[in-house]
């Protein structure tokens, strides 16, 4: 069976995190840890999430997971603003905030970040 990439998107204050916080706890879920939105590059701390895979104690281990120092779920602001040139705005792509573009992101930039979603 292929991985199915999800991303939640969504406002401020609706919701997401809690989602986000919901849909981790099932030991299938992957997600961008606190500790590599700190280092964007280091997909090898994905591995740490294989703690959450094993049967009752994985789900009991996430929800004890902040007080234990193992890899919580976070808003990967950094991860994705590393990966993407344009992913927040920025004054130097346009004076006036705007939401980004398809070609504001090149093919590598695309390539390169699918990558690293596949990796984690």
């Amino acid at each position: 069976m292929a991985n199915k990439q999800v991303f939640i998107i969504g406002c401020p204050r609706s919701g997401t995190t809690f989602l986000l916080n919901l849909m981790a706890s099932n030991t299938r879920f992957a997600w961008v840890s606190k500790e590599m939105d700190k280092q964007p590059f280091a997909y090898e701390l994905a591995e740490k999430l294989k703690v959450f895979s094993k049967f009752y104690f994985g789900k009991k281990s996430y929800f004890n997971a902040g007080r234990r120092g193992l890899p919580t779920p976070v808003e990967a602001w950094n991860f994705w603003n590393t990966h993407f040139s344009y992913f927040q705005w920025h004054p130097k792509f346009s004076p006036v905030p705007r939401n980004a573009f398809p070609g504001d992101s090149n093919d590598e930039e695309i390539q390169n970040t699918r990558a690293a979603v596949n990796k984690i």
